[in-house]
């Protein structure tokens, strides 16, 4: 009897251990498994994360991409605006030039034509200058010919009174006889 008693304590013993390991392993099992929930939970909520994140950094990169798009925009219409407003002043400035060169070359003819009639009107003062000093010579030697011929004139018209008072006194005497 003792011998079963031993035996059976000792497979009390047993089943109490098979009971323990069976439990411990359950335990185990149980711990294992719910370890394996929490990393797959884990593991879902990192996943979720990771597509969020990358989610958010697409979003960003469309953002991004649509910013420098827009500034890239606004920059070639920037410069376009800037070019067509330099190319307007350029033509509006080159049209200033030209206007400004047909004017000089109109005042250059205009100076040139000016000078020539000038030279011109010089001319023809110098030409009524000598014009008028030969007629004043020539007035002059005319007002001496003319006192000239009134003297002859004066003595001419004494010569013929003193004349005709002869035939007078020529015709009294041939009268008187």
């Amino acid at each position: 009897m003792s011998e079963s008693i031993l035996q059976a304590r000792e497979r009390a013993k047993e089943r109490a251990y098979v009971k323990e390991v069976a439990s411990m392993q359950s335990k185990h099992f149980k711990d294992g498994r719910a370890k394996m929930k929490s990393v797959l939970t884990l593991e879902s909520e990192k996943n979720k994360a990771l597509f969020v994140l990358s989610m958010a950094m697409a979003n960003q990169e469309v953002t991004v991409s649509d910013a420098v798009k827009a500034a890239k925009r606004e920059e070639r219409s920037f410069s376009s605006r800037l070019l067509s407003e330099q190319k307007a002043l350029t033509s509006s400035t080159a049209a200033k030039l030209n206007a400004m060169t047909k004017e000089k070359e109109a005042m250059s003819e205009k100076v040139i034509s000016s000078e020539r009639t000038a030279r011109l009107s010089v001319r023809e003062a110098n030409t009524s200058l000598k014009r008028a000093r030969q007629t004043q010579s020539s007035f002059v030697h005319l007002e001496d010919q003319l006192k000239e011929a009134v003297k002859t004139n004066k003595s001419l018209e004494a010569a013929v009174a003193h004349l005709e008072a002869e035939l007078d006194k020529t015709r009294y005497d041939l009268i008187s006889l």
